[in-house]
C-alpha cells in the first residue's frame, strides 16, 4: 500500500506540473494570436501605403515624361545631344535679307579696282611683233604696258643642308677636338623649322589625321615621315610652349571675371572633356577624363581664383569660393523653360 500510495502522488504532481505547461501554452499562444492579428493589420495598412506610393510614382513618372518632352537644349540648360527624342520647339525663320532692287556683283557705272602685287617673282613681257598692216614693231617702244599676275603656288624641291662636323688632332699636345653640330642637328637626319611649323599647323589648326599628313608630305615633297617623328614634333613644340602656359594662368587668376565652360570630344575613341576658361584676350585649354571638379581642380586655376566667375548651372562650379555669375543666355533658356512647362500667362522674352 505505501509504494502504491508513493506512484500515486509522483503521478498527480506530474499531471498538475503538465496542466501548468498546458496553461502556460495556451497564454503564448494567445500573445501569438494577437501578434498575428496585429501583423496582419499592420500589412494592411502597409499595402494600402505601398499603393499610394505606386500611384504617386506612375503620377511622377508621368510627369516626368512629360517635363522631359517639353524641355530641350533651347530652353534649359540640356546640351544639344539630349535633343532626341525631344524635338526643340519651332524657331522663327529669318526673314530673307532684301535685295534691295539690284542685282549681285559689280554694279554698273562703278570704277573697278584691281589690287596687284608690289612685285612679282618673274616677269614675262608679251611684245608687239607686227602691225596690223605689216610693218615690224620689234624695235618701236611701247607706248602703254598692262599688267596682269598670275597667282602659283610653287612645288620647289625640298632644300637638303649637309652639316659637316670637323674633327682635328692638335700638333702640339695631340688632343682629339671636334666641332659642336648646331642646335636642332642632333640626329643623321633632322627636319627644319619650316617643315615642323607645316606639321603643327596641318595636325592642330586643320586637325589632319598622322596619316594624311604622311601622305601629304609624301606626295608634295617626297618625304618619308613616320607617325612617330610627327607625335615627337608635337610634343617638343608642346614642352616649347609651357613658359606660355604658365604666363596664361597668371594672367586668368589677376583676371577679374573669368568665363567657364566645357564640352565632350574624343581621345583614342574614348569620351574625355575640353574644359575653357577664358577673357576677351586670353583662352585656355585643358583636356580631361573628368567633366566634374576632378578636372577643374587639376586645372590649377579655380581652386586659386578670387574673381567673378560666370558660367552654366553645372553644379561643380558652385564649390569654388569665388563670385558666381550665371550665364546670361541660360538663364533665358531656362526662363523660357518655365513659360514652356508650366504655361505661364506670357512668355518671359
Amino acid at each position: 500500500m505505501g509504494s502504491a500510495s508513493s506512484s500515486n502522488i509522483v503521478l498527480l504532481s506530474l499531471i498538475q506540473r503538465q496542466e501548468e505547461t498546458i496553461k502556460d501554452l495556451e497564454s503564448a499562444n494567445k500573445e501569438k494570436d494577437k501578434t498575428i492579428l496585429h501583423l496582419e493589420s499592420s500589412n494592411k495598412d502597409k499595402d494600402e501605403i505601398i499603393k499610394e506610393q505606386e500611384q504617386t510614382i506612375l503620377s511622377l513618372q508621368s510627369r516626368i515624361a512629360e517635363l522631359g518632352v517639353r524641355l530641350h537644349s533651347g530652353n534649359s540648360s540640356l546640351p544639344p545631344s539630349r535633343d532626341m527624342g525631344s524635338p526643340r520647339s519651332p524657331r522663327k525663320a529669318a526673314e530673307p535679307r532684301s535685295s534691295g532692287g539690284r542685282k549681285a556683283g559689280g554694279q554698273k557705272g562703278r570704277e573697278g579696282k584691281t589690287r596687284l602685287f608690289e612685285k612679282a617673282d618673274k616677269v614675262q613681257t608679251i611684245e608687239v611683233g607686227r602691225c596690223t598692216c605689216g610693218r615690224s614693231l620689234l624695235k618701236t617702244k611701247a607706248k602703254k604696258v598692262e599688267c596682269r599676275h598670275v597667282v602659283e603656288i610653287v612645288l620647289s624641291p625640298i632644300e637638303i643642308t649637309e652639316y659637316r662636323a670637323e674633327t682635328k688632332e692638335c700638333p702640339e699636345c695631340s688632343c682629339t677636338v671636334s666641332a659642336p653640330f648646331p642646335k636642332g642637328v642632333e640626329n643623321p637626319i633632322n627636319f627644319g623649322l619650316n617643315i615642323k611649323v607645316l606639321i603643327l599647323y596641318l595636325r592642330i589648326v586643320l586637325f589632319t589625321p598622322y596619316k594624311k599628313i604622311e601622305q601629304f608630305l609624301q606626295d608634295f615633297y617626297g618625304l618619308e615621315i613616320s607617325p612617330a617623328t610627327i607625335e615627337k614634333t608635337i610634343s617638343t613644340a608642346s614642352k616649347a610652349l609651357d613658359p606660355y602656359d604658365e604666363e596664361i594662368r597668371r594672367y586668368l587668376l589677376a583676371s577679374p571675371i573669368l568665363h567657364a565652360d566645357e564640352t565632350g570630344c574624343r581621345v583614342l575613341g574614348k569620351r574625355w572633356w575640353l574644359h575653357c576658361l577664358s577673357t576677351p584676350y586670353l583662352t585656355y585649354y585643358w583636356v580631361h577624363k573628368s567633366r566634374g571638379a576632378k578636372a577643374m581642380d587639376a586645372m590649377g586655376i579655380l581652386p586659386y581664383y578670387m574673381g567673378i566667375l560666370v558660367h552654366d548651372f553645372w553644379a561643380p562650379y558652385a564649390k569654388y569660393k569665388c563670385y558666381h555669375a550665371y550665364c546670361n543666355a541660360h538663364l533665358i533658356r531656362e526662363l523660357q523653360g518655365i513659360y514652356d512647362v508650366f504655361k505661364h500667362y506670357r512668355p518671359l522674352f
